[in-house]
């Protein structure tokens, strides 16, 4: 993408929006500041060139700090809960079947279910033997309040 089409792009229009109102994005943690048109430009094609990198090599676990984290729910659904949000929503933007993450936790109901009582090297075979069929969540919860009104109906 040319920098005249990244001008063009919604990213740079929010980004600039924020710089015209005194309120340039930052990211402390990253020792980034939007504080002009130049570094907008400029932040918007690191992102281009990962992503561009993605899509000639695949998704690269090492390009971030951290692995991405998912946590198994009650339903047995991967849910995403560390750092990573950028990368992942890249490889899904390019529509990448899959992506390495790790797993933090687990609820005890799908624990539970899964190991059915049994404890230690038993109880992880059966743990591993059930995580490749967990699917990502897709939708939000009974208590999104996006979702749904102060009667808990779906909207």
């Amino acid at each position: 993408m040319k920098t005249t089409d990244l001008a063009q792009s919604e990213a740079f229009a929010k980004y600039m929006a924020r710089l015209k109102a005194g309120k340039p994005w930052s990211s402390h943690q990253q020792g980034i500041l939007l504080d002009s048109e130049a570094r907008i430009l400029t932040f918007l094609r690191v992102y281009l060139s990962f992503m561009d990198d993605m899509a000639a090599r695949g998704f690269d676990s090492t390009r971030g700090k951290d692995m991405l984290g998912v946590a198994v729910t009650r339903e047995g659904r991967l849910l995403k809960i560390n750092r990573g949000l950028h990368r992942l929503a890249m490889a899904q933007h390019l529509g990448l079947p899959s992506v390495p993450v790790m797993v933090k936790a687990v609820h005890r109901q799908w624990w539970e279910r899964v190991t059915k009582g049994t404890v230690g090297h038993v109880a992880w075979q059966r743990t591993c033997g059930e995580l490749p069929t967990c699917m990502p969540e897709m939708g939000g919860g009974p208590l999104d309040p996006v979702l749904h009104n102060t009667k808990n109906e779906r909207i």
